[in-house]
């Protein structure tokens, strides 16, 4: 049971903060002066240390699996963002321009040139938005909840019930190692344009 409940928070806001990420990250590529209003406060909102959101959150949202969903959003979201900033960014402007001659339009080009080019990019941001994921809602558990393995953690570990602690320990690096990989096979899959394919 508590297995299934952090799995879903894990889950969720992984998805959520996925989307959040992708969504701000193209607009802040494609309007340049959406990214110069911005930009600097969402860096100051990453630099802030996450954990201070928690009791927040626990107030907001109450004790229950949404204020965790939340907190995993919040850390997930922002490799996405950043990624998918610099993939877009990167796109050589031979490319735009050769679209250009051929009269694409720009959602033409943004689809077929430079979200193609910058796929590979995003990607690497997802995987690591799907481990912060885990530690967003394992953090959510720390400050206050009454099930999931976070709490099972805290509990064992107030009880000076280290092998059960261990057990949990190993249950979420599972989780978080098999979403790693499972993207990482996705993106082999899938992304079979990609350049550098010795990793």
């Amino acid at each position: 049971r508590h297995f299934l409940v952090t799995l879903n928070e894990i889950v969720i806001g992984f998805v959520i903060g996925t989307s959040l990420g992708l969504a701000i990250g193209v607009s802040l590529a494609v309007w340049p002066a959406a990214k110069r209003l911005t930009y600097p406060f969402v860096v100051g909102f990453q630099a802030t240390p996450k954990i201070v959101f928690a009791p927040l959150f626990i107030a907001w949202f109450g004790f229950g699996q949404t204020s965790k969903i939340v907190m995993a959003v919040v850390i997930a979201f922002f490799p996405v963002l950043i990624n998918t900033m610099v993939g877009l960014e990167s796109v050589p402007s031979e490319a735009r321009k050769l679209m250009r001659s051929f009269r694409a339009t720009p959602l033409q080009i943004f689809y077929k040139v430079s979200f193609l080019h910058a796929l590979p990019i995003i990607v690497a941001g997802v995987q690591a938005a799907f481990t912060f994921a885990v530690i967003g809602a394992i953090v959510g558990e720390f400050v206050g909840a009454q099930e999931g393995l976070g709490y099972l953690l805290n509990l064992y570990n107030f009880q000076l019930r280290i092998d059960r602690a261990f057990a949990v320990i190993v249950i979420l690096a599972s989780v978080g190692a098999a979403g790693f990989f499972l993207l990482e096979w996705a993106d082999r899959r899938f992304i079979f344009w990609r350049e550098d394919r010795s990793h």
